[in-house]
């Protein structure tokens, strides 16, 4: 079972928990290289990993920069659809004009069962989140809070979109009202200094990495769309959550058809608008 992060930050924060995965494989270049290449290949991987590490703090302060310009738009967006719901005109049709003033905002609408009642985005509609319980925990807080709630960039839940988002609990505390703004428009501005470039330019640059994935705090990835836990074995996820949860480096290998993979996983920590600490994973190796 996939273990949801704890222990990293108090427990009304929205934990954004992204994993990047590089994955290399190690018995197959140890066959090409030889033993002394071979750990001149571990060598240069440790040298890989503090490099991203300064590649994710570069990215980390565009997304941040960007952000702040963002909040704005969204707090508005939230008003008027407060005032809407207060006046009882927060209909979907409301929140259809809102989207087309805003083309690149999604508008949602919690209830007090963590289930999206409504949206613009309609894959999302229907969705519940009691798979999650921090993060349940953490929108039963919201609720009740008639003011703006401003977050950091993450993982859409259903789509491989990097969002960022803001909330608002209604006046009379039965909803909460979402809304998304998604960064890819901002392509580019970021460049090559983007998650999504991340992910795809790591492998073409380095051919010992076969694999670099994204997985969201809810376990799911940006490359596949999948759940870990649909499609990584129970080891995998053991030494996942142990990264996690510890926040420390965890080196991993397994047999996959005769050759061996070694991925690593290299924690990297977000701090988010509220002073506390959201985790962003990194797997490499």
């Amino acid at each position: 079972m996939l273990k949801k992060i704890k222990d990293i930050s108090v427990v009304n924060v929205l934990f954004f928990a992204l994993v990047f995965i590089f994955i290399i494989t190690i018995g197959y270049m140890q066959h090409i290289l030889g033993e002394e290449s071979y750990r001149g290949l571990e060598d240069s991987v440790d040298v890989l990993e503090e490099s991203l590490r300064d590649r994710l703090r570069t990215i980390d302060k565009l997304y941040l920069a960007l952000e702040i310009g963002i909040e704005e738009d969204l707090e508005k967006a939230l008003d008027l659809m407060n005032a809407a719901y207060d006046d009882g005109n927060l209909t979907d049709e409301f929140l259809k004009d809102l989207r087309r003033s805003n083309s690149h905002m999604h508008f949602y609408v919690i209830d007090k069962n963590h289930t999206i009642v409504q949206s613009t985005y309609e894959p999302d509609l229907g969705l519940n989140f009691d798979f999650a319980p921090d993060f349940c925990d953490y929108l039963d807080e919201i609720i009740l809070q008639n003011q703006y709630i401003n977050e950091r960039v993450s993982l859409s839940t259903v789509t491989e979109m990097v969002n960022k988002y803001g909330y608002m609990g209604s006046s009379d505390g039965q909803v909460i009202l979402e809304a998304s703004y998604n960064m890819g428009g901002f392509a580019d501005i970021l460049n090559e200094d983007s998650l999504d470039s991340l992910t795809s330019e790591a492998p073409k640059n380095l051919p010992y990495i076969v694999e670099l994935d994204i997985f969201n705090y809810f376990g799911k990835s940006s490359n596949s769309g999948k759940n870990i836990e649909d499609e990584k074995t129970a080891e995998f996820i053991e030494h996942y959550n142990e990264a996690v949860e510890l926040g420390e480096t965890v080196v991993y290998s397994e047999e996959i058809k005769g050759i061996t993979e070694t991925t690593r996983f290299i924690p990297y920590v977000i701090h988010n608008f509220n002073d506390s600490d959201s985790v962003y994973t990194c797997l490499l190796y």
